[in-house]
């Protein structure tokens, strides 16, 4: 689905997905492995969380198809 928005143009609302998600990992697996006692394992799943987040906003983003309506500037 980035593929998708970034072939279109639309580089912006990936960005603004992957960013703010992919920075939630540090403390999500801080806190899944060192105050819940899970190890590695916590931090196995902040990425996969994370990562299942990251999809789930991204298709909202595409099922709501402003990326088709891109005008071009040249």
């Amino acid at each position: 689905v980035e593929g998708v928005f970034s072939g279109a143009g639309y580089t912006l609302p990936v960005m603004l997905v992957t960013i703010p998600v992919t920075a939630l990992r540090v403390p999500l697996g801080w806190y899944l492995a060192l105050k819940l006692n899970m190890g590695y394992q916590g931090i196995w799943w902040a990425i996969g969380s994370t990562t299942l987040l990251k999809g789930v906003l991204n298709l909202f983003l595409f099922y709501k198809g402003f990326w088709k309506k891109k005008v071009s500037l040249a």
